[in-house]
């Protein structure tokens, strides 16, 4: 007799209900997010950072568990999985799918960024599951605004203000998957959440009424306006998005190889000097 998995309880992310909660790909299954994947706990991952001796890249030697079946989260209830595979899934993996196969007869090498065109596109299904995603993730849906936002399809009362989502394309690197992180900069504290999966970048920046647009570009391309749209609306975009490397375990760092070792060198030479004075 095969061996049936446990079945686990507890309360879904999005509708707060305390239920048996199912497997949920992050992202979808159909995008690229259905094969075998290591999974390499906090403290394995921070030797990464701060081990000397290793780049931020090199996970050599650092125990790990196999997973079969892609990324996923016990983080939904199978109610709110369904909706969200009946409603929103099917445009979020036509597009996915559509940049990945454009994205393979370019040479990414040479580009910072590219055009993406695409026709038939429906703005509001898509962007809501990538909300979706960060719902389960994060705690956004513990506002009863979001949770009737991502319930109900023809829902696009969200709050822009303060919860803004950026897109770039993941150009090469680590797959991230951060919940709320705070990032320390010269323009002040960024409150953000960041999904890296093939094709795409997330950022969910959960205090933008603290920023201005200028602020953010870094974060990549603001796609928040997708919200003004209907559920059925259908219109043709094009948007320049740019590519970014993911190097490092730390969520919206975007150097290079490159620009890592030439600021690891700059710290070192900076320590040499400070240890001959």
């Amino acid at each position: 007799m095969a061996k049936r998995d446990k079945l686990e309880f507890g309360k879904c992310k999005v509708c707060g209900l305390h239920k048996v909660l199912t497997e949920e790909h992050i992202p979808p299954k159909s995008t690229f997010n259905n094969g075998t994947i290591k999974i390499i706990n906090a403290d394995e991952a921070m030797k990464t950072i701060t081990d000397k001796n290793r780049l931020p890249w090199d996970f050599d030697g650092l125990k790990y568990k196999l997973k079969q079946g892609g990324r996923t989260f016990k983080t939904l209830c199978s109610t709110c999985n369904s909706y969200f595979g009946t409603n929103y899934v099917n445009h979020y993996q036509i597009n996915a799918n559509s940049l990945a196969y454009s994205l393979s007869q370019i040479t990414m090498d040479k580009c910072e960024s590219i055009n993406v065109r695409s026709e038939n596109f429906r703005p509001l299904p898509f962007i809501k599951q990538v909300i979706a995603m960060f719902a389960s993730i994060t705690n956004i849906a513990d506002d009863v605004n979001v949770k009737d936002f991502l319930l109900n399809k023809d829902n696009n009362n969200f709050d822009k203000s303060k919860l803004r989502i950026y897109m770039s394309i993941f150009k090469d690197g680590l797959n991230r998957l951060f919940g709320w992180s705070a990032l320390y900069c010269k323009n002040g504290t960024y409150l953000v959440s960041e999904i890296v999966s093939y094709p795409f970048i997330f950022v969910l920046l959960g205090n933008a009424d603290e920023h201005t647009e200028q602020d953010c570009k870094h974060l990549g391309v603001d796609i928040t306006s997708f919200l003004d749209f209907k559920y059925e609306d259908e219109t043709s975009i094009e948007i320049s998005l740019p590519l970014h490397e993911c190097n490092i375990n730390l969520p919206c760092d975007y150097r290079s190889k490159k620009e890592i070792l030439k600021c690891t060198q700059k710290k070192s030479n900076n320590k040499q000097i400070d240890g001959k004075e």
